[in-house]
């Protein structure tokens, strides 16, 4: 942009930078999956959502699962277990 690289390099620089963020991604996004260990994550601990929804009804359905997420959750035993 700055006149440093003729065009063709700069468009192949482009390329290698954008590939290279593409790979880092892909990176981040397959370790969102996986627990502070080595092992997967359930399921359940992904959430997907349906983009043909409303805004209103996925804003809705956010809500619920972000309430169930921080809602306290005894970890003791129910008496007499």
């Amino acid at each position: 942009l700055a006149g440093r690289l003729p065009e063709r390099e700069l468009r192949e620089a482009i390329v290698v930078a954008t590939r290279r963020y593409a790979k880092r991604q892909e990176t981040w996004f397959r370790n969102q999956l996986r627990e502070p260990g080595d092992g997967r994550r359930e399921a359940g601990h992904v959430w997907t959502l349906d983009a043909t929804e409303s805004p209103r009804a996925l804003a809705a359905r956010i809500l619920e699962r972000w309430h169930d997420v921080i809602s306290p959750v005894s970890r003791l035993p129910a008496p007499g277990l």
